[in-house]
């Protein structure tokens, strides 16, 4: 009992040395700065083009539905373009988006990690006990 209420303390304690040494004035501002700026180019300007594409073929095979399931009755052919317009920009952009946004930045973060542990990066913070197991 009296053990395990000591390891909550002890990891709450670790816990805050870490967030004090991770909000401390960098030693090399401009080092930061340039890898802020590549990690919010790769973020942003890089997944354009993988959104783009997913919207197209998201939005022509909603037109294709749309106009299979609407052949034959007294509606339009060309409100099936105002059904896939509001179909795809009100509601489901939004959500592909920050799906395709959040696939693509775990994906990136899971590389650079890999990366790490490959040019031997992560051995001395391991070797100092803040990473106990990178696999």
């Amino acid at each position: 009992m009296f053990s395990g209420v000591l390891q909550i303390f002890t990891d709450f304690g670790k816990w805050i040395l870490l967030m004090r040494q991770a909000m401390q004035r960098p030693e090399r501002w401009s080092m930061y700065w340039k890898e802020t700026v590549r990690q919010m180019y790769d973020i942003g300007i890089g997944s354009l083009i993988i959104v783009a594409l997913i919207s197209i073929f998201m939005g022509a095979v909603a037109a294709i539905q749309f106009a299979y399931q609407l052949s034959g009755q007294l509606i339009p052919i060309w409100y099936i373009g105002y059904i896939v317009r509001d179909l795809a920009i009100l509601e489901s952009a939004p959500t592909i988006t920050c799906l395709v946004l959040a696939g693509k930045v775990g994906s990136n973060m899971a590389a650079e990690l890999g990366g790490m542990r490959q040019k031997n990066i992560l051995m001395p913070w391991r070797s100092w006990g803040s990473i106990r197991r990178v696999t």
